[in-house]
């Protein structure tokens, strides 16, 4: 029989809108409002929405656009 192991990261891979807009210094509605736009990947948990901390990074926020 084969036993799986469940892997437990050292930090969160996901974070909430509150989170996210305490990374990024702005307001939670920010966040929402990039979210509903398609801005911002997510995953909804029921009710729960989780931005990927991957998603939060200059380079993925700029779209690949340099100024």
């Amino acid at each position: 029989m084969e036993t799986s192991t469940l892997i437990h990261p050292s930090e969160p891979a996901y974070t909430s809108i509150k989170g996210a807009a305490t990374l990024l210094d702005c307001h939670p509605d920010t966040i929402r409002h990039m979210i509903y736009a398609g801005e911002l990947p997510h995953v909804r948990i029921r009710k729960a929405i989780r931005i990927p901390l991957e998603a939060l990074t200059v380079d993925a926020l700029a779209g690949g656009v340099q100024r």
